[in-house]
C-alpha cells in the first residue's frame, strides 16, 4: 500500500508495479462534476478543474473508475454545514465485482473531523 499525500499524484507511477488489483480510496479534496452533487457548480472553477486534472489523467491511465456513485456527499463543512464529494473511491473495473457494499454513514460521523465514514466491503 502507498500513500498519496496532495500534490503527490505524479510520483503515484513509480510505485505501482502489480497491475492486477488496484484501488485508490481516501479524500482527494478535489472539486469535479464527475462526483460532485450538481448543486455545487460554483466550485467547478478553472483552478479547482486544473487541479483535478492531473487526478482524472491518472484514473484514465490506469483504467480505474469510480465506485462511489456521483452526487452523493462524502463531507459536512464545519463551518458552513456545506455538503460535498471530496473523498472518493477509485478501482479498476475488474474489481467492480469484488466490491459487495460501499455507502455513506454520516450518523457515525467521528467528532473530530467533517468528513462522513464511508464503509465498504470487498470480496477477495
Amino acid at each position: 500500500m502507498y500513500e498519496v499525500k496532495c500534490g503527490e499524484y505524479v510520483e503515484v507511477n513509480n510505485h505501482i508495479t502489480n497491475k492486477e488489483y488496484i484501488m485508490w480510496m481516501g479524500d482527494f479534496n478535489h472539486h469535479h462534476p464527475m462526483w460532485e452533487p450538481q448543486h455545487n457548480t460554483h466550485h467547478f472553477t478553472t483552478a479547482n478543474l486544473n487541479a483535478t486534472a492531473v487526478l482524472i489523467n491518472l484514473l484514465s491511465l490506469y483504467s480505474l473508475i469510480q465506485v462511489l456513485p456521483p452526487g452523493i456527499t462524502t463531507l459536512e463543512a464545519s463551518n458552513t454545514k456545506h455538503l460535498t464529494h471530496l473523498d472518493n473511491i477509485f478501482c479498476l473495473a475488474a474489481m467492480e465485482q469484488m466490491i459487495n457494499c460501499s455507502s455513506i454513514e454520516p450518523q457515525l460521523q467521528p467528532v473530530i473531523t467533517d468528513h462522513f465514514l464511508i464503509t465498504t466491503t470487498i470480496d477477495l
